[in-house]
C-alpha cells in the first residue's frame, strides 16, 4: 500500500515501486501562468483531499530533439517518456526507499542547454538509488526564453530580471528541506548534483547566497569547472541591452510579450538565440546571469577567492564530451573540460575542504559514439535496460560502481578514492 504524505500544502499518493515508491508531479511553486510570467517563483497554492501523483508532469516548453538526430534517438524517441510541453512545469518526482527514515537526499538538474530537457527523461531514475538508501529526487524548471530573458521592463522591485530557471531551482530545493522529512529525508543532508547545463546550474548555485547553508554536498557533472571552455558569465546588464535592442527590432513591446501565446514565444526564442549569439560570441545565450542577487559573483572568481559553499565536492567529465561520435574530431583522454573540473576540485581541496574528481571513459556499444556527452547517465541511474544499445555484462558492473560511488559520496562525502588536488591531479577512471 502506498503511503499518504502531508506535505505543507497538502496531501499526496504515489506510486509502489519494487525498492520502495515514487512521487510524481508534486507541485513546488504556482503555475507561472499570465502575470506569473517573467517572475521568480511563487508558492504552490495549498489543496483539499488527497492529490494523486502517480503520473509525471508536463515538460517546460522547448524546441524538441529531433527524431532522427543523436540525442534524439539516444533519450527522446520513447513515446512512454515522450510528456506533453507546458508553462505550467513547476513540478518534482521524489523516489524514496521503503521504511525510509533520515535518509540523505540527492536533488538532480536535468542538462539540455538551458533549452531542453525534463526531470523524468528515460535515462532518470530513482530505483537504483532508493536500493541504497537515498532518496532522489528530479527537477522540472523554467527553459530558454521563459527562463532566462532579461529586459530593464521586466525588472522587479529589487531591481532584477531573469534568473527564473534558476530560481525555480532554489524554489524545488526549498520545497525539499520544507517536506522531505515528511517522505523519510533529512533535510540536513542535501546534495545537489546535475550534468552539462544541470551542473553548470549546481556551479551557480552554490555561488548564491540563497543557497549558502542549506546543501552538504554537490556534484557538477560535465559543465565548466573553473576557467572552463563555455562562456556563460554574462551579466544581467549585459543581456538586458540585448534583449531591450531585439525586442525593439521586433517592434514588441514587454506587455506583448508576456500575453503571447507560448508557441509564438518558442518561435520567438529561435530568433533570440540567433540574434544573442552573434552580440555575444557564445554557443548559448539564455543562461543564468550574474545579478548580484540570486547569481551574486562570477563562478570563476567565487572559486578563486573561497565565496562557493563550503561542502564537499564530485566533478568528472567523459572521454569524449561536448562531441556527438568521434569521427574526425581530436579529442585528448583529459579534455579541457576535465582539466576545469579538476582545477575546481582542486581548489576546493586546497581551501580544505574535501573534492574529488572522475573520467568516465567507457566507449558505449552499438555505435561509434564513443564516450560522449550525457553517455553515462544511463550508468549512474542504473538505467542501462531502458537504452537501445547492446548493453554487456561489463556494462552492467560499471554502472553498479558508479550508482554504488554516487550514492556513497551522497551519504559520507567520499566516494571511494583519494581527492583530486588539481588539475594534474588524481581521478578515478571509470571505464
Amino acid at each position: 500500500m502506498t503511503p499518504i504524505i502531508q506535505t505543507k500544502k497538502g496531501r499526496i499518493e504515489g506510486v509502489k515501486t519494487e525498492s520502495g515508491f515514487v512521487f510524481k508531479g508534486v507541485p513546488y511553486a504556482k503555475a507561472p501562468l499570465g502575470e506569473l510570467r517573467f517572475s521568480p517563483p511563487q508558492e504552490a497554492d495549498p489543496w483539499e483531499g488527497v492529490r494523486a501523483c502517480k503520473a509525471f508532469a508536463p515538460m517546460s516548453i522547448q524546441q524538441r530533439e529531433a527524431p532522427g538526430s543523436f540525442y534524439g534517438k539516444e533519450f527522446f524517441s520513447y513515446p512512454a517518456f515522450d510528456l506533453p510541453m507546458s508553462e505550467d512545469c513547476l513540478y518534482l518526482n521524489i523516489w524514496t526507499p521503503k521504511d525510509a527514515h533520515n535518509c540523505p537526499v540527492a536533488i538532480w538538474y536535468h542538462g539540455g542547454g538551458f533549452q531542453n530537457g525534463h526531470g523524468a527523461e528515460i535515462e532518470f531514475d530513482g530505483e537504483a538509488f532508493a536500493k541504497r538508501g537515498v532518496i532522489l529526487v528530479t527537477v522540472n524548471y523554467r527553459l530558454g526564453f521563459l527562463g532566462y530573458f532579461c529586459h530593464p521592463a521586466l525588472r522587479d522591485k529589487n531591481g532584477h530580471s531573469g534568473n527564473y530557471g534558476l530560481l525555480d531551482q532554489i524554489a524545488a530545493l526549498d520545497w525539499v528541506r520544507e517536506n522531505i522529512s515528511a517522505f523519510g529525508g533529512d533535510p540536513d543532508c542535501i546534495t545537489i548534483f546535475g550534468q552539462s547545463a544541470g551542473g553548470m546550474a549546481v556551479r551557480d548555485l552554490v555561488c548564491s547566497s540563497m543557497v549558502k547553508g542549506k546543501i552538504k554536498r554537490a556534484i557538477l557533472q560535465s559543465c565548466n569547472g573553473c576557467k572552463g571552455t563555455l562562456r556563460v558569465d554574462f551579466t544581467m546588464e549585459q543581456m538586458e541591452k540585448i534583449s531591450e535592442r531585439f525586442l525593439q527590432r521586433k517592434k514588441l513591446t514587454v506587455s506583448e510579450l508576456k500575453s503571447l501565446p507560448a508557441d509564438a514565444v518558442l518561435k520567438l526564442q529561435q530568433e533570440y538565440n540567433r540574434y544573442a549569439a552573434f552580440r555575444t560570441r557564445a554557443g548559448i545565450s539564455l543562461t543564468p546571469v550574474i545579478d548580484g542577487w540570486a547569481l551574486p559573483v562570477n563562478p570563476d572568481r567565487a572559486a578563486e577567492q573561497g565565496e562557493t559553499a563550503r561542502i564537499q565536492y564530485l566533478t568528472g567529465s567523459t572521454k569524449h564530451d561536448l562531441t556527438v561520435g568521434r569521427s574526425g574530431v581530436k579529442n585528448p583522454r583529459k579534455s579541457k573540460l576535465q582539466k576545469s573540473l579538476m582545477r575546481w576540485s582542486g581548489m576546493h581541496t586546497k581551501q580544505g575542504l574535501t573534492s574529488y574528481s572522475y573520467h568516465f571513459a567507457r566507449e558505449l556499444p552499438g555505435d561509434r559514439a564513443g564516450a560522449f556527452h550525457s553517455s553515462e547517465l544511463w550508468y549512474v541511474f542504473g538505467t542501462l535496460s531502458r537504452c537501445w544499445r547492446p548493453m554487456t555484462e561489463h556494462d552492467y558492473a560499471l554502472s553498479v560502481r558508479m550508482t554504488d560511488a554516487w550514492a556513497a559520496f551522497i551519504k559520507t562525502g567520499d566516494p571511494g578514492w583519494e581527492p583530486c588536488d588539481g588539475e594534474n591531479g588524481f581521478y578515478f577512471e571509470f571505464e
